[in-house]
């Protein structure tokens, strides 16, 4: 990565947490901003972990760690040293994991999160990303994992539509996944 993308990346990743902290933040523009961050990596960005303080520390603001999820940005986020301050006034470091008990709801949220990604299968994250060759792969592999779900129980269409490659969507459409789900919700909307 040149000098110039790197820029442009602390550039948005500044702008993500100022809007987080001090501004309202749709669910939907986290998740573009976060999406926008793929290519900056833990190990160079310092301040990433103040990202999710301004969320952790805000029950209002809890809905705002699922973009993360949906990101696919997760995993640059949870292993995260995030600063504190200890009894005696000076800044330390801390495992997110291990916020103290004053902040017991974020930690269950925290591991919420934790706990959804991890049970993304390797179809469900290519189609969140858009990577058509792990996709396919995986599938030639063993078509039943279409039919996988998370432990949110969302499925590879809500995956696909997530992630937005309109590859991934063609494919499902061209093998006749079952779009159960979409015929439930459009009832309950017509209803």
């Amino acid at each position: 990565m040149n000098v110039g993308d790197y820029q442009r990346l602390r550039i948005i990743a500044r702008s993500l947490w100022t809007k987080i902290k001090w501004g309202r933040l749709s669910e939907h523009k986290c998740q573009l901003l976060l999406r926008q961050l793929h290519q900056l990596q833990p190990q160079d960005w310092e301040e990433g972990g103040d990202i999710l303080l301004p969320i952790l520390y805000k029950p209002q603001k809890f809905s705002l760690l699922r973009p993360f999820v949906l990101a696919g940005q997760w995993q640059k986020f949870e292993s995260l040293r995030v600063p504190g301050v200890d009894r005696h006034g000076g800044k330390t470091f801390g495992d997110i994991v291990e916020l103290d008990s004053s902040h017991l709801v974020a930690r269950d949220k925290f591991r919420e999160c934790l706990h959804w990604e991890a049970s993304l299968t390797p179809t469900l994250r290519a189609a969140r990303c858009g990577d058509v060759a792990t996709f396919k792969a995986e599938v030639s592999a063993d078509p039943s994992v279409l039919e996988a779900t998370d432990f949110m129980n969302n499925d590879i269409w809500f995956w696909a539509l997530t992630g937005g490659d309109v590859d991934i969507i063609d494919y499902l459409l061209q093998v006749n996944v079952s779009l159960h789900w979409f015929v439930y919700v459009l009832s309950i909307v017509l209803w």
